[in-house]
């Protein structure tokens, strides 16, 4: 080694600096050579590079020590920040696997002491991995709220001190996978730091089945919140209706559990590795539940377990109300395939305290011995359960061994979604003799054969006893279970079910089956009398019989999944016809026929028959529940229609086909309306075809967002028709097509059709998009065509064309319908002059609840006042109404947080005219129009309504209301009781505009004052004010009633009515006065919430003095009387007497025409309304029995119906007086007497009479001879149409030994004609007597007599041979008679041949007439002629034997005294 290397030695080394208290050593000489450096030594330069490591070490510790302090510190500081925990969910989001998600929503708060999350979804896909075959875990957290101490971490623990959530909803969709193995044990439960857990959720939700909408992520925190309060709403309503002594309405069972007000505390000791969990309260039904757990987290697991419940049960019809105490006890290991739990579990009834008793609804009722059917119950024992049981927790067969014995016990009290029931019974699974591995828990083997091998090779028998005295429909939340007795034995593999009986009312189920590894299944059920409406209400209670067989194949009987083939044949024992008979309306089976298999994993069905009333069900499928997917083809025959299925549909594929045909819509409709649910059905008349032909593909996951469609719906003919009322308008729609193409996300439409309501006619067409969302659906549609038009009778026809297309966007989800429109022009065109325009802006409308919001704006111009009548039902203008005025208007109205409204209807040119003076004689005459305006205000919640009319002729009017809106459900709305203020002024002159309100042909006239204010609400306004007329004149021409020179005064007083002075004056006639007519009262009306007519109530008093009720010259009638009206509480009564002071009346010579019953009324423009013809009744006029008041009276709801709810109650004198004349038909006679007139079953029927009325002498002329009436009697019973007759007429003039006459009796539906005389003659002898004034004495007179005796026996029409031998000649008379020679002194008689003669007459025209006269005796005759020339003068001529010309000046008056 060189010297250089070495290192330097102890003796050759000199210190360079003297030690401690030495001088120091004495420099050597200089020498004369420069000194030379050492070099350092290689020891030297590692030693210095250690050094420099070392510090830099040092130093880059201290700078990372420093970095991550300022990391941490920074961190720290970051943690308090508000974002961080919103951060920190978003970095967690991006570190979950595929499998996962997590969404959120309003996160706010930080790391280092919690915040709020307003909603936070977990979602998790069942895979293959985890032992699923799919679905979905859908985990929804509503409006979280943590607070922590993130500094507890330092200790190695994590301490909360708040999680509270509002709503956690719980939704798994996904399908585990079958068990084929033991579940691997837990060895130890242990966590590397320490937690403590408080919580709270005040509403836990579990979803008890998929729902129709995509997922639970679709609710937004007040949908969830909703959804779950209505949940627990449900179940409420569901225990209240099953509880009530009656048989409840259908309340279906909630498929949700709703857990509320859970709280609790979690907490893990790292150091004693204990899981300790506390429930200090929860909610569940009627429940209110505690629990305790402690659970050792290191082997072996040792577990201690209490919980404890009270219930609080209600009466129900066969159990008083009682609370229970419930006791669960847990003690055991849970440890190693060898872990084993003893479970205890005891329920009592105890005491309740009687506040609560006398709080608690229904808890007093205490029923005895109820009967249900054919059983009788005991209600009264009280509810107890006593269950032991020893549990392999991680052992495909759990379950060790098990004793339980009940009764009275209910299920719905321990589990909300169960069925409400009284079980009484006993369980008992014990391990058979000589079985040791079930009751020592040993794992089962692989070598255990078969498909039940997984539960091992223990051996075990279950036997279970079970009654159930509350048993009921399970669609009304009952248990359709009467006896359960069943015995199974389980012997390593093999299953043995040798006893099976079931009984469910008077139905019988009784079976047995076995499983065995080498032959597999084999069973067989047998049915008798089992009531299909027991399991859903909606079928018939039709009870079925049959057999179910099912058995498995030898060639797969060892495999795990064997195939089960089975067949069941059931069949009615009535058929659906005698079921419907007793049910009605009710789904009724006549037979079904299935044959099968399944293997486990798929059910196939080759044969599927199903029959019922006249429907038929025929085809295939297969079903795969792991898919899940449905296959097959299905034929459906109805009457009427068929349809035919063909296809598949999964989850994520299929593919098929629909197609539907209607023939006879309307046998369709009256076959579904033997079913539940078609109410609206049974209201209408429905008849046409339709065709649907549908084709699909793809999957109904995701709410079928995917599935692809195409779908043509084609209707050349459909009609609809109310059959209430008759008169309702038949709607008949032709040429409907519908398209549809796409996903049901996005559906393309095409549709157009055509349709017709009596004279409107619609031709409509859109196109556009339709598809579902994750809640609700949308289209998006473009209104391509719309046009409107109508054809009325006597009117021009009229449209209404959209000039340009207009799109119209739909949106419904779970709260709102919402719809937006494009501006759209309307062009009305036809129906008069001028062309009127709307011209509306954009619309936006929005319906939530019972609220709306909207927004729209337009303008309408151009509309003449003619167009007022096309658009309208009943014309107003006309002979009372007419000019050119021109209306026109705009509004513009925001309905959302506040209201911003205004709205102009007003003339913008032209002027009215009106009629003025006398009604239906006044002249007409300008309005002089200023101004004519109809306005509409609102802001905020504020509404103003005003009209406005100011004219120079036609008066001034002015109306002002205010009232306020109401915001509810995100919308306004104008409720009932909305207050309302307001003012009415009006001054109309005398004018005849009031004639447009009145029935065609009659006149109104009158001048009107009105002063008042408005109060109250809408459905209860108030008026204070008054309400006066003057010169009031009603006017019918046609029916001769004309009243004039009236006059009103009124008061208002809230909702009051007094009536001071209403009168009226009859039209003079011949310069007497026309009488008078006075009515003072009160009308008053209730203060809302019914129908006005429902609180009317009236008190009228009526004066008649004198009063000309008609001035028609062959029908005149005046009165004096009082009477007395009320109306209240629906019912009218009227009393009065009333006199005739004088009355005449000229009865016509025919009956009034009708029209047959195919006759249809074309509407005109005065009438527009067509009507159908009512068709003669023969019966009801000729040939119905008089009946009697109680025959006639229908009852109460039926007469009510017909008034409208109105039920009259009438009775009224009337006193013929002394001068009732009637005159016509031969007849000139008085008529004195009394009549009460009572009311009939309804308003507009005939009033039924009571009384007799006498004639007053008279005469009767007939055949050409006046008979004079010698005693006459009308004596009515009921009927008005139909009185008693009793009447005598006499020939006068005979000879005083001789009295011949007719007597007629009966009814005036069957009269009886009989001839009478004195001295009793034969007939022929008094019919001689009657026409001739003698006896019969040549064959002319024999066939003259034979004439008059067919015309007098004639039919009712009165015209007999004679009259219907005039009417084939065309001839207006055709008469015989005598001819009478007259002298100065006296006048005779010719007897026989000589005095007979016969007259024919003709009118030509309305005044001129001609006649001829011939008697049978003598060669010519006599032509008369006749000719008015005025109301009293007549020009009459004559020429034959002798020729003359007349004047003749008539004067009437009355020769009767």
């Amino acid at each position: 080694m060189p010297a250089s290397d070495l290192p330097p030695s102890s003796d050759s080394q000199a210190p360079l600096t003297p030690a401690p208290g030495e001088a120091p050593a004495a420099s050597p000489e200089p020498s004369t050579a420069p000194a030379r450096p050492v070099p350092p030594t290689r020891w030297q330069r590692a030693r210095r590079a250690a050094r420099r490591t070392v510090r830099w070490s040092l130093w880059s510790l201290l700078g990372g020590v420093v970095l991550l302090a300022l990391a941490l510190g920074g961190l720290w500081a970051w943690s308090a920040r508000d974002q961080s925990l919103a951060t920190v969910v978003r970095i967690v989001q991006g570190y979950l696997p595929a499998t996962m998600s997590l969404q959120a929503e309003g996160v706010s708060g930080t790391v280092r002491h919690g915040g709020h999350i307003e909603r936070l979804v977990y979602t998790r896909t069942g895979t293959d991995a985890d032992g699923y075959t799919g679905g979905t875990l859908v985990v929804t957290l509503d409006r979280i709220d943590v607070a922590w101490e993130l500094a507890a971490l330092w200790d190695r623990a994590t301490r909360f001190s708040q999680v509270h959530a509002r709503t956690v909803t719980w939704q798994d969709t996904r399908v585990k996978k079958p068990l084929t193995s033991p579940t691997q044990p837990l060895q130890s439960l242990t966590l590397p730091i320490g937690v403590e857990l408080p919580f709270s959720i005040d509403t836990l939700r579990l979803v008890g089945k998929p729902q129709e909408q995509a997922d639970i992520r679709a609710d937004t925190p007040a949908e969830a919140a909703s959804a779950a309060a209505s949940a627990q709403r449900a179940q409420t309503a569901r225990t209240q209706a099953t509880s009530r002594a009656t048989p409840p309405a259908q309340v279906p069972a909630s498929p949700d559990t709703v857990v509320t007000q859970l709280r609790g505390r979690y907490r893990y000791d790292r150091l004693t590795t204990h899981h300790q969990l506390q429930i200090d309260a929860l909610t569940l039904a009627q429940g209110h539940y505690r629990a305790a757990l402690d659970l050792q987290g290191a082997a072996p697991m040792a577990l201690q377990a209490q919980a404890s419940a009270v219930l609080d049960l209600p009466a129900s019809a066969n159990r008083s109300a009682q609370r229970l105490l419930a006791a669960l006890g847990a003690a055991g290991t849970l440890s190693g395939t060898d872990a084993l739990l003893a479970v205890e579990s005891h329920v009592r009834p105890v005491a309740i305290p009687a506040a609560s008793s006398a709080s608690a609804p229904g808890r007093a009722h205490t029923p005895a011995a109820v009967k249900s059917g054919s059983r009788t119950t005991t209600p009264d024992v009280p509810t107890q359960l006593d269950l032991r049981a020893r549990l392999f927790p991680w052992q495909t067969q759990p379950i060790a061994s098990a004793q339980a014995q009940w009764q009275a016990l209910d299920l719905q009290a321990f589990w909300p979604a169960a069925p409400r029931t009284r079980l009484q019974g006993q369980l008992d699974l014990q391990p058979l003799a000589g079985s040791a591995s079930a009751a020592s828990g040993a794992s089962p083997t692989a070598t255990t054969p078969g498909m039940l091998g997984a539960l091992g090779p223990a051996h075990w028998q279950l036997k279970a006893q079970i009654t159930n005295q509350g048993s009921g429909a399970w669609d009304r939340g009952l248990l359709p279970l009467d006896r359960l007795d069943t015995l199974m034995q389980y012997r390593a593999g093999s299953l043995d079910m040798t006893r099976l009986a079931v009984q469910i009312a008077k139905g019988q189920i009784e079976g047995h089956g076995s499983y065995r590894p080498r032959t597999g299944w084999l069973g067989a059920l047998s049915i008798r009398h089992l009531d299909p409406a027991l399991f859903d209400s909606h079928l018939a209670a039709a009870p079925i019989s049959g057999t179910i067989e099912a058995h498995s194949t030898a060639a797969a009987a060892a495999s795990a999944q064997a195939p089960i083939a089975f067949e069941a044949r059931l069949a009615s024992d009535g058929g659906s016809r005698t079921a419907r008979r007793a049910a009605d309306r009710q789904l009724a089976l006549d037979t079904v026929t299935v044959q099968g298999s399944w293997n486990g994993q798929v059910l196939d069905l080759p044969t599927l028959d199903m029959r019922a009333f006249g429907a038929t069900l025929q085809g295939h499928a297969r079903y795969t529940p792991a898919s899940p997917n449905v296959s097959g083809r299905l034929a459906l025959a109805l009457p009427g229609a068929t349809a035919q299925v063909d296809g598949a549909l999964g989850a994520a594929t299929g593919q098929g086909t629909l197609r539907a045909t209607i023939t006879d819509l309307h046998r369709l409709s009256s076959w579904l309306t033997q079913w539940p649910g078609t109410d609206a059905l049974r209201r209408q008349t429905l008849t046409g075809q339709a065709t649907l032909d549908t084709s699909w593909t793809g999957g109904w996951q995701n709410q079928g967002r995917a599935l692809q469609l195409k779908a043509r719906l084609a209707a050349p003919t459909l009609s609809m028709q109310a059959q209430s009322p008759a008169t309702a308008p038949r709607t008949e729609v032709r040429q409907m097509q519908l398209a549809a193409s796409g996903p049901l996300s996005r559906l393309v439409l095409q549709a157009s059709a055509e349709a017709q309501q009596a004279t409107h006619h619609l031709t409509v067409a859109l196109d556009g998009t339709a598809g579902l969302l994750s809640s609700g659906w949308a289209a998006h549609l473009r209104a391509t065509r719309l046009l409107l038009r109508e054809d009325r009778a006597g009117a021009a026809p009229w449209t209404a064309t959209l000039t340009q297309p207009v799109t119209l966007d739909l949106t419904r989800d779970a709260q709102a319908l919402d719809l937006r429109t494009g501006a759209w022009h309307v062009v009305l065109a036809g129906a008069a002059s001028g062309q009127p325009r709307l011209d509306a802006d954009p619309l936006h409308f929005r319906l939530q609840g019972q609220g709306y919001t909207l927004s729209s704006k337009g303008r309408l111009a151009d509309v003449p006042l003619s167009w007022l009548d096309a658009l309208s039902n009943h014309a107003l203008s006309g002979n009372s109404l007419a000019g050119d005025m021109v209306l026109a208007g705009q509004w513009d109205a925001q309905l959302d947080q506040g209201l911003h409204l205004t709205a102009t209807l007003a003339r913008s040119r032209g002027d009215l005219v009106v009629l003025g003076g006398s009604a239906g004689t006044g002249a007409r005459m300008a309005a002089g129009v200023r101004d004519a305006r109809l306005t509409l205000q609102g802001s905020g919640n504020a509404l103003h309504a005003a009209l406005h009319w100011d004219s120079a002729n036609a008066g001034t009017a002015d109306l002002q209301l205010a009232t306020r809106l109401v915001s509810q459900s995100g919308g306004w709305s104008l409720p009932g009781t909305a207050p309302v203020q307001g003012t009415i002024r009006a001054d109309l002159p005398q004018l005849g505009i009031w004639s447009m309100f009145a029935p065609p042909g009659w006149r109104l006239r009158g001048t009107l004052q009105a002063r008042a204010t408005v109060g109250g609400t809408l459905q209860s306004p108030t008026l204070q004010g008054t309400l006066n007329a003057d010169e009031l004149g009603v006017r019918s021409v046609v029916d001769g009633i004309e009243f004039n020179h009236g006059t009103l005064r009124t008061r208002l007083s809230g909702n009051r009515l007094d009536i001071d002075t209403f009168t009226l004056q009859g039209a003079p006639q011949q310069g007497q006065s026309g009488g008078s007519l006075r009515i003072s009262g009160n009308l008053q009306w209730g203060d809302g919430g019914q129908p006005l007519l429902h609180t009317l109530r009236a008190q009228l008093a009526t004066h008649l003095d004198r009063l000309q009720l008609s001035t028609l010259s062959d029908r005149q009638i005046v009165l004096s009387g009082d009477m007395q009206t009320q109306l209240a509480a629906l019912r009218l009564t009227m009393r009065g007497a009333l006199r005739v002071d004088h009355a005449y009346f000229v009865l016509p010579t025919d009956t009034a025409p009708s029209l047959d019953d195919d006759v249809i009324v074309l509407p005109s423009k005065r009438h527009p309304r067509a009507t159908q013809a009512t068709a003669r009744d023969s019966s009801s006029t000729s040939s119905a029995p008089t009946t009697t008041p109680a025959q006639t009276a229908p009852s109460s709801g039926s007469a009510s119906a017909q008034n409208n709810g109105i039920v009259p109650d009438i009775h009224v004198t009337l006193d013929m007086g002394d001068d009732l004349r009637v005159r016509g038909r031969g007849l000139d006679t008085r008529l004195r007497g009394q009549l009460t007139i009572d009311n009939g079953p309804t308003l507009n029927a005939l009033p039924r009479l009571n009384g007799t009325i006498r004639t007053d002498r008279g005469t009767f002329r007939a055949y050409g001879q006046e008979l004079t009436i010698s005693s006459g009697r009308l004596i009515f019973t009921g009927a008005a149409s139909n009185p008693t007759l009793d009447i005598s007429a006499v020939r006068p003039n005979l000879s005083t030994d001789v009295q011949v006459g007719v007597r007629v009796r009966g009814t005036a539906q069957h009269p009886t004609v009989q001839l009478f005389s004195d001295p009793e003659m034969t007939e022929p002898e008094k019919l001689s007597w009657l026409v001739l004034g003698r006896s019969s004495s040549s064959t002319a007179d024999t066939a003259l007599l034979q004439q008059a005796a067919l015309a007098l026996l004639a039919g009712q029409d009165g015209k007999g041979l004679t009259g219907e031998l005039a009417d084939a000649l065309g001839l207006d008379q055709l008469s015989f008679g005598n001819t009478t020679s007259s002298t100065s002194s006296s006048s005779t008689t010719s007897s026989g041949l000589a005095g007979s003669s016969v007259t024919l007459g003709k009118h030509f025209s309305r005044n001129f007439s001609m006649a001829y006269e011939r008697s049978l005796d003598a060669t010519m005759g006599t032509l008369y002629f006749f000719y008015d020339l005025t109301r009293h003068l007549k020009l009459r001529g004559e020429t034959g034997t002798e020729s003359a010309i007349s004047l003749i000046y008539t004067i009437s008056y009355d020769h009767l005294h």
